[in-house]
Protein backbone atom coordinates (compact mmCIF):
# COMPACT_ATOMS: atom_id res chain seq x y z
CA UNK A 1 0.00 0.00 0.00
CA UNK A 2 1.33 3.40 -1.07
CA UNK A 3 -0.13 6.91 -0.88
CA UNK A 4 -2.95 6.88 -3.44
CA UNK A 5 -2.22 3.34 -4.65
CA UNK A 6 -2.61 -0.31 -3.73
CA UNK A 7 -0.72 -3.14 -5.45
CA UNK A 8 -1.63 -6.82 -5.24
CA UNK A 9 0.15 -9.98 -6.42
CA UNK A 10 3.45 -8.15 -6.44
CA UNK A 11 6.59 -9.84 -7.68
CA UNK A 12 9.91 -7.99 -7.72
CA UNK A 13 13.42 -9.03 -8.66
CA UNK A 14 16.74 -7.28 -8.20
CA UNK A 15 19.81 -8.45 -10.14
CA UNK A 16 23.23 -7.07 -11.01
CA UNK A 17 23.02 -4.73 -13.99
CA UNK A 18 25.19 -4.76 -17.08
CA UNK A 19 27.17 -1.94 -15.49
CA UNK A 20 28.72 -2.70 -12.12
CA UNK A 21 27.19 0.50 -10.70
CA UNK A 22 23.63 -0.45 -11.62
CA UNK A 23 20.95 -2.82 -10.38
CA UNK A 24 18.42 -4.32 -12.76
CA UNK A 25 14.90 -3.95 -11.32
CA UNK A 26 11.87 -5.93 -12.47
CA UNK A 27 8.48 -5.48 -10.83
CA UNK A 28 5.06 -6.92 -11.72
CA UNK A 29 1.72 -6.23 -10.02
CA UNK A 30 -1.23 -8.39 -11.03
CA UNK A 31 -3.70 -5.80 -9.78
CA UNK A 32 -2.99 -2.13 -9.19
CA UNK A 33 -5.63 0.29 -7.89
CA UNK A 34 -5.40 4.09 -8.00
CA UNK A 35 -8.81 5.07 -6.57
CA UNK A 36 -8.60 8.83 -7.05
CA UNK A 37 -7.66 8.30 -10.71
CA UNK A 38 -10.51 5.84 -11.23
CA UNK A 39 -8.05 3.06 -12.12
CA UNK A 40 -9.14 -0.35 -10.81
CA UNK A 41 -7.43 -3.71 -11.24
CA UNK A 42 -4.95 -2.59 -13.88
CA UNK A 43 -1.84 -4.62 -14.51
CA UNK A 44 1.59 -3.09 -13.96
CA UNK A 45 4.99 -4.11 -15.31
CA UNK A 46 8.10 -2.05 -14.55
CA UNK A 47 11.59 -2.83 -15.72
CA UNK A 48 14.80 -0.83 -15.79
CA UNK A 49 18.13 0.06 -14.24
CA UNK A 50 18.69 1.70 -10.87
CA UNK A 51 21.86 3.54 -9.81
CA UNK A 52 23.17 6.37 -7.64
CA UNK A 53 25.13 9.30 -8.98
CA UNK A 54 27.92 11.36 -7.38
CA UNK A 55 25.30 13.58 -5.68
CA UNK A 56 23.78 10.48 -4.06
CA UNK A 57 20.57 10.81 -6.04
CA UNK A 58 18.74 7.64 -7.04
CA UNK A 59 18.30 7.39 -10.84
CA UNK A 60 16.05 4.92 -12.63
CA UNK A 61 15.51 4.52 -16.36
CA UNK A 62 13.41 1.85 -17.98
CA UNK A 63 9.93 1.01 -19.22
CA UNK A 64 6.49 0.89 -17.65
CA UNK A 65 3.43 -0.92 -18.99
CA UNK A 66 -0.09 -0.63 -17.61
CA UNK A 67 -2.73 -3.05 -18.93
CA UNK A 68 -6.42 -2.21 -18.66
CA UNK A 69 -5.90 1.49 -17.88
CA UNK A 70 -8.49 3.91 -19.35
CA UNK A 71 -7.71 4.87 -22.93
CA UNK A 72 -4.69 2.55 -23.01
CA UNK A 73 -2.79 4.97 -20.79
CA UNK A 74 0.94 4.22 -20.50
CA UNK A 75 0.58 0.85 -22.17
CA UNK A 76 4.17 0.98 -23.41
CA UNK A 77 6.10 3.95 -22.06
CA UNK A 78 9.67 4.78 -21.24
CA UNK A 79 10.20 6.23 -17.78
CA UNK A 80 12.97 8.16 -16.05
CA UNK A 81 12.96 8.75 -12.29
CA UNK A 82 15.22 10.96 -10.16
CA UNK A 83 14.92 10.78 -6.37
CA UNK A 84 16.86 13.45 -4.49
CA UNK A 85 16.63 13.04 -0.70
CA UNK A 86 18.59 16.20 0.01
CA UNK A 87 16.11 18.24 -2.05
CA UNK A 88 13.09 16.23 -0.79
CA UNK A 89 12.03 15.79 -4.42
CA UNK A 90 11.15 13.02 -6.84
CA UNK A 91 10.83 13.64 -10.57
CA UNK A 92 9.14 11.17 -12.90
CA UNK A 93 9.11 11.62 -16.68
CA UNK A 94 7.21 9.23 -18.93
CA UNK A 95 7.11 9.19 -22.75
CA UNK A 96 4.92 7.16 -25.09
CA UNK A 97 5.04 8.17 -28.73
CA UNK A 98 4.46 11.92 -28.89
CA UNK A 99 2.95 11.96 -25.38
CA UNK A 100 5.12 13.30 -22.58
CA UNK A 101 4.24 13.46 -18.89
CA UNK A 102 6.51 15.19 -16.39
CA UNK A 103 5.76 14.92 -12.67
CA UNK A 104 7.50 16.45 -9.64
CA UNK A 105 6.50 15.66 -6.05
CA UNK A 106 7.90 16.15 -2.55
CA UNK A 107 9.10 12.96 -0.86
CA UNK A 108 7.40 13.87 2.42
CA UNK A 109 4.07 14.47 0.65
CA UNK A 110 3.92 12.14 -2.38
CA UNK A 111 0.16 12.66 -2.72
CA UNK A 112 0.86 16.18 -4.07
CA UNK A 113 2.24 16.51 -7.59
CA UNK A 114 3.05 19.19 -10.14
CA UNK A 115 2.34 17.74 -13.57
CA UNK A 116 3.18 18.88 -17.09
CA UNK A 117 1.67 16.98 -20.02
CA UNK A 118 2.13 17.32 -23.78
CA UNK A 119 0.00 15.71 -26.48
CA UNK A 120 -1.86 13.61 -23.92
CA UNK A 121 -4.74 11.53 -25.37
CA UNK A 122 -7.85 12.89 -23.65
CA UNK A 123 -9.16 9.34 -23.20
CA UNK A 124 -6.39 8.72 -20.67
CA UNK A 125 -8.32 10.97 -18.28
CA UNK A 126 -11.51 8.89 -18.49
CA UNK A 127 -10.89 7.11 -15.19
CA UNK A 128 -10.12 10.35 -13.36
CA UNK A 129 -13.19 12.15 -14.71
CA UNK A 130 -15.50 9.17 -14.13
CA UNK A 131 -15.30 9.93 -10.41
CA UNK A 132 -17.26 13.18 -11.02
CA UNK A 133 -18.78 12.87 -14.52
CA UNK A 134 -20.81 10.23 -16.37
CA UNK A 135 -19.81 11.11 -19.94
CA UNK A 136 -17.30 9.32 -22.15
CA UNK A 137 -14.32 10.89 -23.91
CA UNK A 138 -14.05 9.68 -27.51
CA UNK A 139 -11.11 11.69 -28.81
CA UNK A 140 -8.82 14.67 -28.52
CA UNK A 141 -5.40 15.68 -27.24
CA UNK A 142 -4.35 17.82 -24.26
CA UNK A 143 -1.45 19.99 -23.19
CA UNK A 144 -1.60 21.02 -19.54
CA UNK A 145 0.25 22.33 -16.51
CA UNK A 146 -1.52 21.45 -13.30
CA UNK A 147 -1.31 20.59 -9.62
CA UNK A 148 -2.89 17.35 -8.39
CA UNK A 149 -3.58 16.42 -4.76
CA UNK A 150 -4.69 12.85 -4.13
CA UNK A 151 -6.67 12.42 -0.92
CA UNK A 152 -8.47 9.54 0.74
CA UNK A 153 -11.84 11.01 -0.19
CA UNK A 154 -11.00 12.09 -3.76
CA UNK A 155 -8.73 14.61 -5.41
CA UNK A 156 -8.20 18.29 -6.07
CA UNK A 157 -6.66 19.70 -9.22
CA UNK A 158 -6.07 23.12 -10.77
CA UNK A 159 -4.07 24.57 -13.62
CA UNK A 160 -4.19 25.44 -17.31
CA UNK A 161 -5.02 23.22 -20.27
CA UNK A 162 -5.29 23.39 -24.04
CA UNK A 163 -7.44 20.79 -25.80
CA UNK A 164 -7.67 20.05 -29.53
CA UNK A 165 -10.27 17.93 -31.36
CA UNK A 166 -11.98 17.12 -28.06
CA UNK A 167 -15.01 14.84 -28.53
CA UNK A 168 -17.21 13.34 -25.83
CA UNK A 169 -20.62 11.67 -25.51
CA UNK A 170 -23.32 11.43 -22.83
CA UNK A 171 -24.28 8.12 -21.18
CA UNK A 172 -27.18 7.95 -23.65
CA UNK A 173 -24.68 7.92 -26.50
CA UNK A 174 -25.46 11.43 -27.74
CA UNK A 175 -22.50 13.45 -28.99
CA UNK A 176 -22.37 16.38 -26.57
CA UNK A 177 -19.04 17.83 -27.70
CA UNK A 178 -17.34 17.33 -31.04
CA UNK A 179 -13.98 18.48 -32.44
CA UNK A 180 -13.65 21.24 -29.84
CA UNK A 181 -10.60 23.44 -29.37
CA UNK A 182 -10.54 24.60 -25.76
CA UNK A 183 -8.12 26.72 -23.76
CA UNK A 184 -8.87 27.45 -20.11
CA UNK A 185 -7.78 27.71 -16.52
CA UNK A 186 -9.59 25.28 -14.25
CA UNK A 187 -10.08 24.28 -10.61
CA UNK A 188 -11.74 20.98 -9.67
CA UNK A 189 -12.46 19.84 -6.11
CA UNK A 190 -13.68 16.24 -5.98
CA UNK A 191 -13.03 15.64 -2.29
CA UNK A 192 -16.72 15.95 -1.44
CA UNK A 193 -20.11 15.72 -3.13
CA UNK A 194 -21.11 17.50 -5.18
CA UNK A 195 -17.77 18.08 -6.86
CA UNK A 196 -17.05 21.71 -7.67
CA UNK A 197 -15.68 22.88 -11.02
CA UNK A 198 -14.62 26.31 -12.22
CA UNK A 199 -13.56 26.98 -15.83
CA UNK A 200 -12.36 30.28 -17.22
CA UNK A 201 -11.21 30.40 -20.83
CA UNK A 202 -12.27 30.20 -24.46
CA UNK A 203 -13.48 27.61 -26.94
CA UNK A 204 -13.77 27.56 -30.74
CA UNK A 205 -14.58 25.22 -33.60
CA UNK A 206 -16.66 22.07 -33.29
CA UNK A 207 -19.99 21.68 -31.55
CA UNK A 208 -21.42 21.74 -28.01
CA UNK A 209 -24.88 20.43 -27.15
CA UNK A 210 -27.12 20.74 -24.10
CA UNK A 211 -30.43 19.03 -24.84
CA UNK A 212 -32.15 21.06 -27.59
CA UNK A 213 -29.44 23.73 -27.56
CA UNK A 214 -26.76 23.05 -30.17
CA UNK A 215 -23.83 25.43 -30.45
CA UNK A 216 -21.95 25.37 -33.75
CA UNK A 217 -18.91 27.31 -32.64
CA UNK A 218 -17.04 29.73 -34.92
CA UNK A 219 -13.34 29.52 -35.72
CA UNK A 220 -12.58 32.54 -33.54
CA UNK A 221 -12.40 32.28 -29.74
CA UNK A 222 -15.63 32.40 -27.76
CA UNK A 223 -15.13 33.38 -24.12
CA UNK A 224 -16.68 30.80 -21.79
CA UNK A 225 -16.70 30.94 -17.97
CA UNK A 226 -18.43 28.21 -15.97
CA UNK A 227 -18.92 27.48 -12.27
CA UNK A 228 -20.69 24.18 -11.62
CA UNK A 229 -21.55 21.51 -9.07
CA UNK A 230 -21.33 17.97 -10.46
CA UNK A 231 -23.02 14.98 -8.85
CA UNK A 232 -24.21 11.56 -10.05
CA UNK A 233 -23.25 12.50 -13.59
CA UNK A 234 -25.41 15.61 -13.78
CA UNK A 235 -24.28 19.22 -13.59
CA UNK A 236 -25.77 22.30 -11.98
CA UNK A 237 -24.12 25.34 -13.57
CA UNK A 238 -24.57 28.27 -11.22
CA UNK A 239 -22.58 30.68 -13.39
CA UNK A 240 -22.53 30.65 -17.18
CA UNK A 241 -20.92 33.48 -19.12
CA UNK A 242 -20.54 33.31 -22.90
CA UNK A 243 -19.24 36.03 -25.19
CA UNK A 244 -19.23 35.44 -28.93
CA UNK A 245 -18.57 38.99 -30.09
CA UNK A 246 -20.55 39.10 -33.32
CA UNK A 247 -23.31 36.65 -32.40
CA UNK A 248 -24.27 36.17 -28.75
CA UNK A 249 -23.47 37.38 -25.25
CA UNK A 250 -25.19 35.91 -22.21
CA UNK A 251 -25.03 35.47 -18.44
CA UNK A 252 -27.08 32.92 -16.56
CA UNK A 253 -27.32 29.39 -15.19
CA UNK A 254 -28.45 25.93 -16.32
CA UNK A 255 -28.82 22.32 -15.21
CA UNK A 256 -28.33 19.12 -17.20
CA UNK A 257 -29.12 15.57 -16.11
CA UNK A 258 -26.90 12.49 -16.30
CA UNK A 259 -27.89 11.95 -19.95
CA UNK A 260 -26.94 15.49 -20.92
CA UNK A 261 -30.54 16.66 -21.27
CA UNK A 262 -31.30 20.27 -20.40
CA UNK A 263 -33.37 20.52 -17.21
CA UNK A 264 -33.33 24.24 -16.52
CA UNK A 265 -32.06 27.32 -18.29
CA UNK A 266 -32.14 30.82 -16.83
CA UNK A 267 -30.53 33.71 -18.68
CA UNK A 268 -30.39 36.87 -16.60
CA UNK A 269 -29.35 38.78 -19.69
CA UNK A 270 -28.62 37.98 -23.31
CA UNK A 271 -27.96 39.91 -26.48
CA UNK A 272 -28.23 38.14 -29.82
CA UNK A 273 -27.18 39.39 -33.24
CA UNK A 274 -28.84 37.62 -36.15
CA UNK A 275 -28.40 35.74 -38.38
CA UNK A 276 -25.13 34.63 -36.69
CA UNK A 277 -26.83 33.83 -33.36
CA UNK A 278 -29.43 31.63 -35.09
CA UNK A 279 -26.88 29.81 -37.23
CA UNK A 280 -24.47 29.15 -34.35
CA UNK A 281 -26.71 28.67 -31.31
CA UNK A 282 -30.43 28.72 -31.96
CA UNK A 283 -31.36 26.63 -34.98
CA UNK A 284 -32.45 23.26 -33.49
CA UNK A 285 -34.24 24.91 -30.57
CA UNK A 286 -35.94 27.60 -32.66
CA UNK A 287 -36.89 25.08 -35.35
CA UNK A 288 -38.75 23.04 -32.71
CA UNK A 289 -40.29 25.95 -30.79
CA UNK A 290 -41.24 28.22 -33.72
CA UNK A 291 -40.72 26.86 -37.23
CA UNK A 292 -37.94 25.15 -39.19
CA UNK A 293 -35.46 26.94 -41.43
CA UNK A 294 -36.07 30.43 -40.14
CA UNK A 295 -34.51 33.54 -41.62
CA UNK A 296 -33.73 36.09 -38.92
CA UNK A 297 -31.95 39.43 -39.06
CA UNK A 298 -31.35 42.24 -36.58
CA UNK A 299 -30.68 42.31 -32.84
CA UNK A 300 -32.59 41.01 -29.84
CA UNK A 301 -31.86 41.32 -26.13
CA UNK A 302 -33.64 40.27 -22.98
CA UNK A 303 -33.83 37.49 -20.40
CA UNK A 304 -35.61 34.14 -20.11
CA UNK A 305 -36.28 31.13 -17.90
CA UNK A 306 -37.03 27.67 -19.28
CA UNK A 307 -37.58 24.22 -17.75
CA UNK A 308 -38.39 20.79 -19.13
CA UNK A 309 -42.12 21.42 -18.63
CA UNK A 310 -42.00 24.63 -20.69
CA UNK A 311 -41.35 28.34 -20.51
CA UNK A 312 -41.43 30.04 -17.11
CA UNK A 313 -40.82 33.60 -18.28
CA UNK A 314 -39.22 35.68 -20.99
CA UNK A 315 -38.55 39.30 -21.85
CA UNK A 316 -37.52 40.32 -25.36
CA UNK A 317 -36.65 43.74 -26.74
CA UNK A 318 -35.71 44.76 -30.26
CA UNK A 319 -35.26 47.97 -32.19
CA UNK A 320 -35.71 46.29 -35.56
CA UNK A 321 -35.96 42.53 -36.10
CA UNK A 322 -36.80 40.68 -39.30
CA UNK A 323 -38.21 37.14 -39.15
CA UNK A 324 -39.55 34.69 -41.74
CA UNK A 325 -40.13 30.95 -42.01
CA UNK A 326 -39.60 28.82 -45.09
CA UNK A 327 -43.34 28.50 -45.87
CA UNK A 328 -44.19 32.20 -45.90
CA UNK A 329 -46.83 31.74 -43.17
CA UNK A 330 -44.74 33.74 -40.71
CA UNK A 331 -43.13 37.00 -41.79
CA UNK A 332 -42.23 40.08 -39.84
CA UNK A 333 -40.17 43.13 -40.71
CA UNK A 334 -39.13 46.00 -38.47
CA UNK A 335 -40.26 44.44 -35.20
CA UNK A 336 -39.58 46.99 -32.46
CA UNK A 337 -40.51 47.27 -28.80
CA UNK A 338 -40.80 44.67 -26.05
CA UNK A 339 -42.61 41.53 -24.92
CA UNK A 340 -42.62 40.68 -21.19
CA UNK A 341 -44.34 37.47 -20.04
CA UNK A 342 -44.36 35.07 -17.07
CA UNK A 343 -46.47 31.98 -16.52
CA UNK A 344 -47.57 32.83 -12.96
CA UNK A 345 -47.30 36.60 -12.81
CA UNK A 346 -49.14 39.66 -14.05
CA UNK A 347 -46.77 41.92 -15.96
CA UNK A 348 -47.09 45.57 -16.85
CA UNK A 349 -48.25 46.10 -20.43
CA UNK A 350 -45.59 46.30 -23.12
CA UNK A 351 -45.74 47.60 -26.68
CA UNK A 352 -44.59 45.81 -29.82
CA UNK A 353 -44.75 47.37 -33.25
CA UNK A 354 -43.82 46.38 -36.78
CA UNK A 355 -43.52 47.60 -40.32
CA UNK A 356 -44.99 44.40 -41.80
CA UNK A 357 -46.46 41.32 -40.17
CA UNK A 358 -47.88 38.15 -41.76
CA UNK A 359 -49.32 35.30 -39.67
Amino acid sequence: DLPGASLQDVKAQLAPGADSNTVKVTLHAGKADFPALGWRHVGLALQGNLRRDSQLRWLFDGTVQFTGAPGGALSNATVDVVVDNSANTAEVDATQGTTRIGTALPLDQPSHAQINVHDLPAGWLQGLLTTVWAGHIDGGKLDAELALDIRDDGFQSSGDFTATDLTYTTPAGNVAGQALAWRARFALDATHRPAQLALNGSVHGGQLQFGPVLARLPEHDVALDVTANMERGGANVSRLHLDDTDALQLDGALSVDVKGNLQKLKLDHFQARFPAAYDRYGQPWFDTALAPNLRIGGQLDGRLEYATDGWRSFTFHSDGLALADSTGQLQANGLHGSIDWADHDDKSPTTLGWNQLVL
